[in-house]
Formats: structure tokens, sequence, C-alpha cells
């Protein structure tokens, strides 16, 4: 776009996507701050119109074509002359995350799912660890560059999927509430554990008998993800063979694995 063309009424309905490479191309013809300003009002009538209705996954998709425009090299030098020009566009973008923060599990999991499994993976380390991790630590289990570190946890943290603090000069990354919630739900559910413990358990030979009913309903209880997996995992951990020392360890293993195979076969439920 010429900066002599004034005509700026097709871009009046454009996403924030086609209204960013109307902003690039200004920045790069000029650094007059009437034009620029002009020019930027398309994202505030853009922001306007997000906010007025459209979805949560629209808004957090459009707000990150919008923040790519505000770190790249062209808005530098606009920056530079025109701080409050830059401070209006980055206050729309506070706006636009602030609609995407307020947002319901959906709209994290966009959130996560945009990220090429970054997020994920990330909320699976803090898990793991169970306490704050350094962020120099995250940039170099998840190998990024520092620009994409720094969108990735802006997003998150916007979501509450993870929070920031800093330790002296040291930043640390958290499971914000979001966050703790979707790997409660998703990531490392409270069955899971159960599971994990009664086969621990099973592994050592120090585990009592358990009726699979009462095992069935803890599962399900845990949050297991249908009553079919609760009944089947059920089944097989009480008929887990609750002593070892008699027939020796490798023969166990071997019965156990046979149990577990039985998983994938269907189970028949007792009139």
């Amino acid at each position: 776009m010429k900066k002599g063309n004034s005509d700026l009424t097709g871009y009046l309905d454009a996403p924030m996507a086609e209204i960013v490479r109307v902003l690039e191309a200004a920045g790069r013809e000029s650094t007059d701050r009437v034009y620029l300003e002009r020019v930027g009002s398309l994202v505030v009538d853009r922001t306007l119109d997000l906010l007025r209705g459209a979805a949560r996954s629209q808004i957090i998709d459009e707000r990150v074509d919008l923040d790519r425009f505000l770190s790249s090299d062209v808005v530098g030098e606009i920056k530079h002359n025109h701080p409050d020009v830059f401070g209006g566009w980055a206050a729309l973008s506070d706006l636009l995350a602030e609609a995407a923060r307020r947002s319901d599990p959906p709209a994290a999991d966009t959130i996560l799912k945009g990220s090429q499994g970054l997020g994920y993976r990330l909320l699976e380390f803090l898990a793991e660890r169970g306490a704050p991790m350094a962020r120099a630590e995250i940039r170099e289990r998840l190998n990024l560059s520092e620009s994409h570190l720094s969108h990735l946890l802006r997003d998150l943290s916007e979501a509450d999927l993870v929070v920031r603090d800093r330790r002296g000069r040291e930043a640390m990354i958290d499971l914000g509430p979001v966050g703790r919630e979707v790997v409660r739900r998703a990531l490392a559910p409270a069955w899971i554990d159960i599971v994990v413990q009664r086969v621990e358990r099973l592994r050592e030979g120090d585990a009592e008998h358990v009726d699979a009913e009462v095992l069935d309903l803890e599962l399900r209880a845990a949050g297991a993800p249908s009553r079919l997996v609760s009944h089947r995992l059920a089944v097989i951990l009480a008929s887990m063979p609750t002593e070892r020392a008699n027939a020796g360890e490798s023969v166990w293993e071997e019965e156990m694995s046979s149990r577990v195979g039985t998983l994938s076969r269907p189970v028949r439920r007792a009139a």
C-alpha cells in the first residue's frame, strides 16, 4: 500500500493477519505520526469487533498475529520515534489478551494445540518436577530460541496455564490454576495414580487382595474416562497375583504381563 493511497475501506472487515500486513508496509514506507495513526485505526476497529462478539479461539489467533507484528523489526523505529503510538497498539493487544485469559477450558486447549505440542510438554515438565522450573532450563529442554520461548510463555501465562516469578536474577515458571486443571484432567489424572500404585505394590509383593467391584468404584471416583475402562482395569488388577515369593520373580512377571494383555479383549460383566 502506497502512502498516497488513502482508501482503507477494503480492510474494514479484514482479519488481523491482513491488517498487520498493511501496518508492516506502512512502517517500512513512513514514520509520519499522522499516517501511522490513520493506518493503525484499523487495529482499533478490528479489536473492537473481536471484543464485541468473536469466539475466544478467534481472539486468541488474531491477537497472536498482532503480537508478532509488535515484536517485529519493522516496529523498532516506530517504537523509538512514537512510543505513544506503539503503546496504543500494545494496549489493544493487552485487551485481546485479557479477553483470551478469561477463557473456558476449550480456549486453553486452543492455546496448547496452537503451540505445536510445546505447551503440553512444558506442563508435563512442571507436573513431573512438582515445583517451579528455571526459565533457562525450560529453554534448554524445549530447545527453543529466546523469542520463541517468550511468545510461548506469554501465551501460556495469559491463559493462567503457567505463572511466572523471579527469584533473584532467575526467572521461575510454575503451573498456573488452569495448568493444574489440565494436568489433573488430561496429563496426570488421579485414576492413573491408583493403577500405578497398585502395580508397584504388586511388584513389591506388598499388596493385599482387592475386590474388583471396590476397585472399579475407586477408579470411577478418581475420574476414569469411562465405566468400561474402570471395569477392565479393576478386573485385571484384582486378578493379579499378590505374592511372588513362592513362584519366583520371573514367573510372577510373566503372569502379570499375560493378565495386562487381556485389557484389549472384551470383558463380560456379571449379570
